[in-house]
């Protein structure tokens, strides 16, 4: 007894690499997609969620598409990088400049050269 083929369609949202990989490449390569994923992960292609188990299959579906020039959409991340692209805001508290008190001097006169 034979299941059924997978597709789009039939994919759970958090699909194992094989079952990913039976879609994009077929059943016979379903094993290479795990290493071409981790090959392009720093390009944008999800990386697999550690609570759900799996990477989430209509981002793929996404990434997959913009790599091919099907859609005009941009990826997740630009190509090479990762993390967050926005600059990080300052807390008011943090930009405050602390003045110290200057030490007492005396009433002498200044020497100047």
């Amino acid at each position: 007894m034979s299941r059924a083929k997978l597709t789009w369609d039939t994919l759970p949202d958090f699909p194992t690499d094989e079952e990913l990989g039976e879609v994009v490449l077929g059943r016979d390569r379903r094993h290479e997609f795990r290493g071409l994923a981790e090959l392009h992960e720093p390009a944008g292609m999800p990386k697999i969620d550690p609570k759900w188990g799996g990477r989430y299959a209509p981002a793929v579906r996404q990434f997959l598409r913009v790599e091919g020039g099907l859609s005009s959409e941009i990826p997740l991340a630009p190509k090479g990088k990762e993390g967050s692209f926005h600059g990080k805001r300052r807390s008011p508290a943090r930009t405050r400049i602390e003045v110290t008190q200057a030490p007492e001097r005396g009433t002498g006169p200044v020497l100047v050269r």
